[in-house]
């Protein structure tokens, strides 16, 4: 198991883990079947880290993302810590 080392803090990438466990791996999984065939979408990893994100409750999201991480992060560093979080769970 690797240890994330972005620019969040541990207590951000723990409620992270919490709201991306909402979303099973099967769920995931079929997801990421179906960016593999769309010739729209150019970088599927990107794609699909922004997607299960999106899929999990708003109310939840806002309190993790919009108001604890984007006080001091942006979407790339965002996006490494959803892509390090799916690629521990095996789904990335």
């Amino acid at each position: 198991m690797s240890v994330y080392k972005g620019k969040l803090n541990p207590s951000d990438i723990t409620n992270l883990e919490k709201l991306l466990s909402t979303i099973t791996d099967d769920k995931i999984l079929a997801h990421k079947e179906h960016l593999l065939t769309d010739t729209k979408v150019k970088d599927q990893s990107r794609r699909l880290c922004f997607d299960v994100l999106s899929a999990t409750d708003l109310k939840d999201r806002q309190s993790v993302v919009i108001e604890s991480i984007y006080v001091y992060a942006n979407d790339d560093h965002l996006y490494t810590a959803v892509k390090h979080i799916l690629t521990q769970r095996g789904v990335l």
